[in-house]
């Protein structure tokens, strides 16, 4: 009875894989994204953030615990049951939503439905105002504000559920010496929004969203990919794999809409020079403040003998895109865990065949061994016909950027009531 225990926590490496995905989780929220406070995940006071952040775990950990999945799903829906306990805006609600707001493709999830009572809840407690008294800290409020801004419109591009916010509608700095991660997070969704809804921006920004991309890999292009070793992070939700992801798919995005001109454009704007050491290219200490991304647009590239971008030489987007597919090769289990990922992939792929054959019929297109990776990723990661048909059915159509909502209509929106009752 009188013996003594050790306080000490256990090294990582001797947990079980749930308790090593929560302390990795933790890790990553504080160091990447601070939504949540990583002493919030063992010990908080909140039911429903409890139960939502056990599902990012499970999510992540693997092999994948279906029973226990199931049983926490149970509980969050009985808790949506409680209409009363939902109404009421607080952080910790704000904070949940956005979590399961992530599981889009999901039966039942309400994905649309969840995120935009969060937002709605935001909005209610002023959120989207500067605060009342100045030395009032809004650091995690913020945090969480952009953080919806951010989901809003990626949530439209993946699902097609229309995006919400409009920066006309609100006024809030951006962190202050936030993670780069976090900065790099917001910034790439900027530069999407800004092509693909260019008017919910308004004039928040100048300039065009081609413009927005070179100043967005001006100021993170070592964070993106890290000079020391820039393929040692190979997991889809490392930070600087995932960021290249999202890259990957704005990149596709322009290519899809233009083929024909993007690729020069975007090969001019590369020889302008960027270099591994590049200052301008180092990701920023002083973290992602309002207008630093306008900022970037003034700065020029330097030029230097052996100049390359991301480790490519000229900056071939042929090479830059791969790399999605390569990933989803790789990690095959994830990527259909959480499906949005795959349909990145399809994105790329579409953005490939595109710049490769331009608006051909899909069914006329040959493989062979010198386009071999579209029809490996598609037999490795067990692409299912039917996208397999949808995306070669779209290489054609000449309607621009938007063929992707068509890609991806296969989501439907439920009515799951998350708030007063109203679907």
């Amino acid at each position: 009875m009188s013996r003594k225990h050790s306080s000490a926590p256990l090294p990582v490496s001797q947990l079980d894989p749930v308790e090593q995905s929560k302390a990795k989780f933790g890790e990553f929220l504080d160091t990447c994204l601070p939504i949540v406070n990583s002493k919030e995940i063992s010990n908080t006071t909140s039911v429903l953030l409890s139960q939502s952040v056990r599902r990012m775990v499970l999510s992540f950990t693997e092999p994948s615990n279906v029973a226990a999945d199931n049983n926490i799903q149970d509980s969050i829906r009985k808790y949506f049951k409680d209409k009363n306990a939902i109404t009421i805006p607080s952080i910790h609600n704000v904070q949940s939503l956005l979590f399961l707001s992530l599981f889009i493709d999901e039966p039942g999830s309400g994905a649309g439905n969840k995120l935009m009572t969060a937002i709605r809840m935001a909005c209610s407690m002023h959120w989207n105002r500067p605060p009342e008294q100045a030395d009032e800290d809004r650091t995690t409020i913020n945090y969480l504000w952009w953080s919806l801004v951010s989901k809003d419109i990626w949530l439209y591009l993946v699902s097609g559920v229309p995006p919400i916010i409009n920066y006309m509608g609100f006024n809030v700095p951006k962190p202050q010496k936030a993670p780069s991660f976090f900065s790099a997070l917001i910034g790439i969704s900027e530069v999407m929004r800004m092509f693909i809804r260019r008017d919910s921006i308004g004039v928040y920004m100048d300039g065009t969203a081609l413009e927005a991309l070179a100043a967005w890999e001006r100021l993170y292009f070592a964070e993106v990919y890290p000079s020391t070793s820039p393929n040692s992070y190979s997991h889809p939700f490392d930070p600087p794999a995932f960021l290249r992801l999202l890259h990957s798919v704005v990149l596709s995005l322009f290519a899809i809409n233009d083929p024909f001109s993007f690729p020069v454009k975007y090969f001019a704007l590369r020889q302008q020079g960027t270099v591994m050491d590049d200052t301008v290219g180092q990701a920023s200490t002083a973290g992602y403040g309002m207008g630093q991304l306008q900022q970037a647009y003034d700065q020029s590239y330097s030029t230097a003998t052996g100049s390359s971008y991301f480790g490519y030489p000229n900056g071939d987007i042929f090479k830059i895109l791969p790399r999605t597919l390569n990933l989803h090769m790789t990690h095959p289990v994830l990527f259909d865990r959480w499906r949005y990922l795959q349909r990145f992939s399809e994105i790329v792929v579409l953005a490939i065949l595109r710049l490769t054959y331009g608006f051909v019929p899909g069914n006329t297109i040959v493989f062979n061994e010198q386009n071999s990776l579209i029809p490996n990723w598609r037999t490795r990661c067990m692409i299912k016909d039917e996208r397999w048909v949808k995306i070669l059915s779209l290489v054609g159509q000449d309607r621009g950027w938007e063929v992707v909502l068509d890609l991806c209509r296969d989501f439907e929106e439920d009515s799951e009531e998350t708030d007063s009752g109203e679907g």
